[in-house]
């Protein structure tokens, strides 16, 4: 690890990197987690869906407090909030409108 004018840079050569130290990385470098499960999760500043790697339940943290819209189910998922928990299957894909 190393500091430079304007950004900090790593250096792995792993082929590959286990979720603890990528997320520990990100974090490093000032990205927000959503999660810190292995789902695979996409998030734009309107959006955040997850596709869930496990059955049972889900927690998100959300960037600030928003009001979070399912867009397939039309349902909201509380207002004003900086987190939600949600029961989700294997395989099953959830997406909030973030308001």
């Amino acid at each position: 690890m190393r500091e430079m004018d304007g950004f900090r840079s790593v250096y792995c050569c792993t082929p590959t990197l286990n979720k603890e130290l990528l997320a520990s990385l990100a974090e490093y470098a000032g990205c927000h987690l959503y999660t810190d499960t292995r789902d695979i999760l996409y998030a734009n500043e309107h959006y955040v869906a997850i596709h869930a790697t496990y059955s049972g339940m889900h927690h998100i943290d959300f960037k600030e407090a928003c009001t979070p819209v399912e867009v397939y189910e039309q349902k909201a998922y509380g207002e004003n909030v900086n987190s939600i928990d949600v029961e989700m299957h294997f395989g099953e894909t959830k997406m909030w409108k973030i308001q």
